[in-house]
């Protein structure tokens, strides 16, 4: 709290910070918004959709488990970009409807994006959301959880869609209002 005191400006990456920022240190800060890679080329919104995607850090706090088991449960096809710790451990709750692919180059993305119906992110309390942003400038919609930096960028029924629970049910929700829409 002491050393917080010092600075003349703080800056936030986010609201969700500036929040934190003020509840915490009690100071007021600056929002600077993180830069997001852009499409080297306009995304071909066209392009048949196979699949949802979750494109993460495989950590604890990201929760794929939980997107996972709701495309099993609902059997459908989900892709896995991303590396991390829980790897090992989610390829053990993955069904056949569900594929790792680690980490991929630029232009490998950009080939997942545009094939991907939605972006499932079940991570809570993010402090921006930069994978959800750079998802987005492709044209994808984002399945989400109603918490931290997410809330930002995601208007409900525009771009995307909430769950407010933390759950495998919760997430089938948002899936099913999502594929209705």
């Amino acid at each position: 709290f002491i050393a917080a005191q010092r600075p003349d400006v703080l800056i936030a990456n986010s609201l969700e910070v500036q929040k934190r920022i003020q509840k915490y240190y009690r100071r007021s800060s600056t929002v600077i918004y993180p830069p997001i890679r852009q499409p080297k080329k306009k995304p071909n919104l066209s392009t048949p959709k196979e699949y949802y995607l979750c494109f993460s850090r495989l950590a604890k706090q990201k929760n794929i488990d939980l997107a996972i088991q709701a495309c099993n449960e609902m059997k459908r096809k989900l892709v896995i970009v991303g590396d991390g710790g829980e790897k090992q451990y989610l390829e053990s709750l993955a069904g056949e409807n569900v594929t790792f692919l680690g980490r991929v180059s630029d232009e490998m993305l950009a080939k997942i994006f545009s094939k991907a119906k939605a972006m499932i992110y079940p991570s809570i309390q993010e402090d921006f959301g930069m994978a959800p942003v750079e998802v987005l400038s492709y044209g994808v919609p984002i399945i989400g959880a109603y918490s931290g930096g997410v809330k930002e960028v995601v208007k409900e029924g525009k771009n995307g869609f909430f769950f407010k629970e933390i759950s495998v049910e919760s997430i089938k929700s948002a899936l099913k209002r999502f594929e209705k829409s």
